[in-house]
C-alpha cells in the first residue's frame, strides 16, 4: 500500500456518500481512505458509518477547525507517502488512482501530480471541461495570477508537503496554492496529466463561491499571487500579470469591505494605491465591478 486518500468534510450529508462511493471503485484497490471530519453536526456521520469497508479510517474532529487545519491533521495521520485529495462534494473516476500513482512512480523529480477535471452543478450534471498537458515550467508562469491546479485532483508526496511544513494556517482559501508553491520553491516539479480524473461540483455553499466569504478568498489571492511573482524563473510577463491579479484581488477586498467596515477598506485601498497607482487606475478602468455597489 502506498497511497492514502484523504478527504475533509463538514456538514457534508448531501454529497459525501456520493463521494466515497467513487473512491471505494477505483481499480487500484490498495489505499488507505482518511476520513477527516470537521465536527460536522448533520447526519455526515450517519452517512459514512455505512459504508463497512476496511479501507475507510474516519476521524471525527471534537470542534470544526477550518479545512486548512483538517487538512493538515489529516497529513499527519496519513500512512502511506502518496496523499490523494478528494473534496468530499466531488466525484473521481474510477482510473484517477492508478494513473496519478504511476506518473509519480515514474519521475522521483515530480513533488506532484494533478489532472484535467469536469465541472458539473449541484445535480451533478456536466457543464464544462478542462484539461491539456501542464509542465512545471508552465504552472509557474500560470501561478501569478490563476491556480492551475485543481486541488481535488492532485496526489503529492507527503514527505515533501511535511517538508513544506503542511498546507499554512493562516491561509483558509489559498492553502493549495501556497503549498504547490512551496514544492515549487524548493526545487521539485508539478505535472498535470490532460486526463480529466474528477468532476468538480459547483454549489452556492462551497468556500469557492459564496459571497459571505468574499474578502477571505481575495485576501488570501492577493497574497498568494504575490508569493507567485517571486519564485524563480517566472517570466517578466507573468510577473506584469500576476501584479495585476494581485492588485484586482485587493480592490475586491476593497470592494468587500467597503459597507461593512468603510475605515478598513480606505486604509486597504490607500495603501495598494501608493504602492501601485498606475495598475490601481487601470483596475478601475477596465474592471466595471469594482465600481459597483458591495
Amino acid at each position: 500500500m502506498s497511497i492514502t486518500v484523504l478527504m475533509t468534510v463538514y456538514n457534508g450529508a448531501r454529497y459525501v456518500g456520493e463521494c466515497m462511493e467513487s473512491m471505494l471503485r477505483q481499480d487500484c484497490r490498495d489505499f488507505e481512505f482518511l476520513i477527516i471530519d470537521d465536527g460536522s453536526t448533520d447526519a455526515t456521520p450517519q452517512v459514512v458509518a455505512r459504508y463497512d469497508d476496511p479501507r475507510i479510517r474516519y476521524v471525527p474532529l471534537e470542534q470544526n477547525v477550518g479545512r486548512t487545519r483538517a487538512l493538515n491533521r489529516g497529513l499527519a495521520e496519513a500512512a502511506n507517502e502518496y496523499v490523494a485529495v478528494i473534496d468530499a462534494d466531488d466525484i473521481a473516476e474510477p482510473h484517477r488512482l492508478r494513473l496519478l500513482r504511476d506518473t509519480l512512480d515514474a519521475d522521483p523529480s515530480l513533488a506532484l501530480v494533478g489532472s484535467g477535471f469536469y465541472l458539473m452543478d449541484e445535480s451533478g450534471r456536466r457543464t464544462a471541461e478542462v484539461g491539456q498537458a501542464v509542465d512545471s515550467h508552465e504552472v509557474r508562469d500560470i501561478m501569478p495570477f490563476s491556480n492551475p491546479v485543481a486541488h481535488s485532483s492532485v496526489m503529492y508526496r507527503r514527505s515533501v508537503a511535511l517538508g513544506c511544513g503542511g498546507y499554512p494556517n493562516d491561509y483558509p482559501y489559498a492553502h493549495d496554492m501556497m503549498l504547490y508553491l512551496c514544492m515549487l520553491r524548493s526545487g521539485y516539479g508539478i505535472r498535470l496529466l490532460p486526463d480529466r480524473l474528477v468532476s468538480i461540483r459547483e454549489h452556492a455553499a462551497q468556500m469557492t463561491t459564496a459571497p459571505e466569504l468574499e474578502y477571505a478568498r481575495r485576501h488570501d489571492m492577493a497574497r498568494t499571487f504575490r508569493t507567485a511573482r517571486l519564485v524563480e524563473g517566472v517570466s517578466p510577463l507573468s510577473r506584469t500579470k500576476g501584479l495585476r491579479a494581485e492588485v484586482y484581488c485587493a480592490l475586491r477586498c476593497v470592494r468587500a469591505l467597503r459597507s461593512g467596515n468603510p475605515l478598513a477598506a480606505l486604509w486597504y485601498g490607500m495603501r495598494y494605491f501608493f504602492r501601485y497607482p498606475y495598475h490601481v487606475l487601470r483596475a478601475y478602468a477596465v474592471n466595471p465591478d469594482l465600481r459597483g455597489a458591495a
